[in-house]
């Protein structure tokens, strides 16, 4: 499975670390608007060419941040995706806030990734082929999303990882079965409770990418991943550790964790140049 993966991690570690440890900068427009030096960063990775996904801190917030301001930071970021505003588990505001936002700004559709969100199953999978078939007419012809999110806490189901990791699991297999998927739409996965759910999607090469911070913060927790990650959910979040040193990090299971969830996702184990200074005995790398 050849799928992008991006993970959070600590802001003093971004300029010489991002490039191992992801495939590409998921940029929080939250932290952007809190420290300039962030937002200073992201600009310098997009110069660079840097692959970049500007995401409107929906899942910190419990919505997405303004329009306006989301708008402002795409045209300054120019990032490969922007994940367009949305509403936790709510189909309707998220469906208003979406066309809104791309009615009033047409030039984002190719780039901008909707979420589908929902109070049930049901209304999640209605959300998504709403997206999944819109189309606007701009520039002179039909306008479609290249993407669309998927999420992972669902409202309906029991706030305990293995039961939410679970339902996206039984959502993605649902959707499956019943062709609602469109197989020539990419997709990305929002976050995960359990890294052992993405050992589900191997054949799902309609993924395109994934993001979470779950195996940098189980590092930082000093959690070691096993062969299918950890069940319980990191107590670190990104914004806790945000403003952690280098001298407080322990690179050995830093990137030991990384590659364990690199090989969950894909089912190999990476192959690749580590540091001179990683010790791949530590952790029992492979």
């Amino acid at each position: 499975m050849n799928v992008k993966i991006s993970h959070e991690i600590p802001f003093s570690i971004i300029d010489e670390h991002q490039d191992f440890i992801s495939d590409y900068m998921f940029v929080l427009l939250h932290k952007i608007l809190e420290d300039k030096e962030y937002a200073n960063l992201a600009l310098e990775f997009s110069d660079h060419g840097e692959i970049i996904y500007l995401d409107n801190s929906c899942f910190e917030l419990g919505e997405s941040l303004d329009n306006e301001l989301l708008y402002e930071w795409y045209q300054r970021i120019e990032p490969e995706y922007v994940i367009l505003p949305d509403v936790l588990g709510n189909k309707e505001t998220t469906l208003q806030r979406t066309m809104e936002f791309v009615n009033s700004y047409p030039d984002t559709i190719s780039q901008g990734m909707p979420v589908a969100q929902g109070a049930t199953q049901d209304e999640l999978i209605d959300c998504y082929k709403q997206f999944r078939d819109f189309g606007l007419e701009f520039g002179g012809q039909v306008k479609h999303f290249d993407i669309i999110g998927i999420p992972f806490v669902y409202s309906w189901a029991d706030k305990e990882p293995t039961t939410q990791a679970n339902e996206r699991i039984k959502l993605l297999k649902r959707m499956v079965e019943e062709e609602i998927i469109d197989l020539n739409l990419k997709h990305h996965l929002l976050g995960t409770w359990q890294a052992r759910e993405f050992s589900h999607y191997r054949d799902y090469n309609w993924i395109y990418s994934v993001d979470t911070s779950n195996p940098v913060m189980a590092a930082l927790d000093g959690d070691i991943y096993g062969n299918m990650g950890r069940l319980n959910k990191p107590k670190s979040s990104f914004d806790s550790v945000y403003n952690l040193q280098p001298e407080e990090i322990d690179f050995n299971l830093l990137y030991k964790n990384v590659d364990k969830f690199r090989e969950i996702v894909t089912g190999e184990w990476p192959e690749r140049k580590y540091p001179d200074w990683i010790d791949r005995n530590k952790y029992g790398y492979q």
